[in-house]
């Protein structure tokens, strides 16, 4: 029997302006829709972790809004 795979996916319902965006971003890296969301998630997860304030995160927010606008 072989062993089983230490990755399993599971469906989620995300709102459909994060998924638009994320397939904005996810063309010119030549990742899916998926891989992308993974991939800011993963990023989320780093800046929570390192110790980002909350000002830092509202401020990095407001930037990255400006640059969608």
């Amino acid at each position: 029997m072989p062993a089983p795979s230490p990755r399993f996916f599971s469906s989620v319902k995300l709102p459909a302006g994060l998924v638009s965006q994320a397939r904005e971003a996810a063309v010119p890296m030549r990742r899916s829709v998926a891989s992308q969301i993974e991939y800011w998630a993963t990023l989320g997860r780093i800046a929570e972790s390192s110790g980002l304030t909350v000002s830092e995160a509202r401020e990095a927010l407001a930037i990255d809004e400006v640059r969608q606008s």
